[in-house]
C-alpha cells in the first residue's frame, strides 16, 4: 500500500494513489456545489447491516449515529452507478455533476498515476476534509489488480535479511542485520496535540462569552437552562481550525508510518513482529482493576496502523511478515544465555543478559528476529551467533541517543 500526494491549489486540485485493493484520489475545491454534496449522503446498506450484525450477535454494544456535519463521503459500489469515474476525461460525474480533473505536473507522480490508471476501476467514491479556508473535496477511486512499484524503492527494496520489530502503545524497536533502531511513534506527535489543546481552550473561552447564562458560578453547565445554545462566528471558525488540526494529526502520523516502512524494507525480505491486540489495551478496564489504560497512547501514536502498512508495503514488494505468537514467545521475559523465562515490572526497562546490560525493548527484537520459523520461540543457536554483534550496535545506537538529548525515561530507561 503506497501513496502519493500533489495538491494542485484552486479549481483542479489533487490526485491521490493508495492501494486497499488500490485506490486513487483526486480532489476538488467545487465550493459552489457544498450543499449538494454534503445533504445527500447515506451509508452503504450493507455496511450498515454489518454494523447491526456486530451488535446483535458479536461484541458491539451501541449503534452510534453520526450527525449530519460528520457525513464526509458518498459513492456507489461499482462504476456504474452513483459516483462514475471516467479514465478518458479524467472527471467524476455524480447526480448530475461534471467534476474535472487533471493530472499532477510532477514527472514522477504523473506517471505513478498514468501506471495506475491502467488497471480497471472497481467504484469511485467523493469525499470530504476541512481545510482552513472551508471543505475540499476527493474523489477516491479504487482499482483492481497490483500498484505500480517506484523504482527508487524496487531498487532498494528486499535486501536479504531479518528484522525484529517490537512494538509498543508508543515505541518501536527494530533490531535487524545492518541496524538498530529505538524511537517514538510519530515523534512530532505532541506539537499537534499542543495545537489542539490551544484551539480547544479558545473554544471553550468563546462559548461561555456566548451563553454566559450556561453556566453556574463555579463554571459548571447549568443543566436547567433549556435555551438553546449560541454561537459566534469566531466559534464557528475556530471549530474549522480544530477540524484542520485533526486531519493535519492523522495525516502526519500515516506519513510518519510510511517514512519508517520504506527504511525498514531496504534492509531486510523477512519481518517478526508480536500479535498484538491493541483494541483490547484501548477499551476501559474493568472493576477492581487498574483504572490506566492506553487509549491516549494509542490514539496519538496508532501502532496497529503501523502494522498494518508495513504489512501491505512488504506485500507489495514480495517480502515475508510474520505474527509470532505473544504467549509461547514471551521475549519480554526470555533470557537465551541461561534459556529461562523471568517476569519484569513494566518500569524496568533494562535488562542484565550474561554480562551485559540491554535495553529491554532492543532486546526483545533482537529475540524476535531470531525466531524459530513457526514463530513460537527464539532459536537460541541464531541468538548466540549474533549476540555481540548485537550488542556493539546496541551500544553504539544508546550513545548516540543520549549524545544527542534523545531520551524519555518511562519508555527508553534514560
Amino acid at each position: 500500500m503506497g501513496q502519493i500526494a500533489i495538491f494542485l491549489r484552486r479549481k483542479n486540485c489533487l490526485f491521490v494513489v493508495r492501494r486497499k485493493k488500490r485506490k486513487l484520489r483526486v480532489s476538488f475545491d467545487l465550493k459552489l456545489n457544498l450543499i449538494r454534496i454534503s445533504c445527500v449522503k447515506f451509508d452503504d446498506p450493507s455496511n450498515l447491516m454489518t454494523l447491526v450484525e456486530k451488535v446483535l450477535f458479536s461484541d458491539g454494544k451501541h449503534l452510534h449515529f453520526k450527525k449530519e456535519e460528520d457525513f464526509d463521503c458518498i459513492g456507489g459500489k461499482s462504476n456504474t452507478n452513483g459516483a462514475k469515474f471516467d479514465k478518458e476525461s479524467l472527471s467524476v460525474v455524480w447526480n448530475g455533476l461534471y467534476l474535472a480533473c487533471r493530472k499532477p505536473r510532477n514527472g514522477k507522480e504523473a506517471w505513478y498515476v498514468h501506471q495506475s490508471l491502467k488497471d480497471d476501476i472497481s467504484y469511485c467514491e467523493i469525499q470530504r476534509k476541512m481545510f482552513n479556508n472551508g471543505w475540499h473535496y476527493y474523489a477516491i477511486i479504487v482499482l483492481k489488480g497490483e500498484a505500480p512499484k517506484k523504482h527508487r524503492q524496487e531498487q532498494k527494496a528486499c535486501s536479504a535479511g531479518r528484522t525484529g520489530i517490537d512494538i509498543g502503545v508508543s515505541t518501536i524497536a527494530v533490531v535487524s542485520e545492518q541496524e538498530v533502531i529505538l524511537q517514538e511513534l510519530a515523534p512530532r506527535m505532541n506539537e499537534f496535540n499542543r495545537k489542539i489543546e490551544r484551539i480547544l481552550r479558545k473554544m471553550d473561552r468563546s462559548r461561555r462569552a456566548s451563553n454566559p447564562g450556561k453556566y453556574n458560578g463555579d463554571g459548571t453547565i447549568n443543566r436547567k437552562d433549556r435555551t438553546k445554545w449560541v454561537f459566534s462566528n469566531h466559534y464557528r471558525k475556530l471549530k474549522r481550525e480544530l477540524r484542520t488540526a485533526y486531519r493535519q494529526k492523522s495525516a502526519y502520523i500515516k506519513q510518519s508510518h510510511r517514512e519508517l516502512c520504506a527504511i525498514l524494507i531496504q534492509n531486510s525480505n523477512e519481518f517478526y513482529v508480536e500479535k498484538m491486540n491493541f483494541r483490547g489495551l484501548q477499551k476501559r478496564a474493568k472493576k477492581g482493576t487498574r483504572k490506566k489504560r492506553f487509549g491516549r497512547s494509542l490514539n496519538n501514536r496508532c501502532p496497529a496502523l503501523f502494522v498494518s502498512l508495513l504489512k501491505e508495503k512488504a506485500a507489495q514488494y514480495g517480502l515475508s511478515v510474520m505474527e509470532v505468537d505473544t504467549v509461547s514467545f514471551r521475549a519480554s521475559q526470555y533470557d537465551h544465555i541461561t534459556d529461562t523465562y523471568a517476569k519484569s515490572r513494566l518500569k524496568e526497562r533494562w535488562k542484565k543478559i550474561g554480562s551485559c546490560m540491554v535495553q529491554r525493548d532492543l532486546y526483545s527484537a533482537f529475540l524476535l528476529k531470531n525466531s524459530d520459523r513457526q514463530g513460537k520461540h527464539a532459536d537460541r543457536m541464531l541468538c548466540d551467533r549474533s549476540f555481540k554483534e548485537f550488542t556493539a550496535m546496541h551500544d553504539k545506537t544508546i550513545r548516540k541517543m543520549k549524545k544527542d538529548g534523545i531520551s524519555r525515561k518511562c519508555c527508553f530507561g534514560f
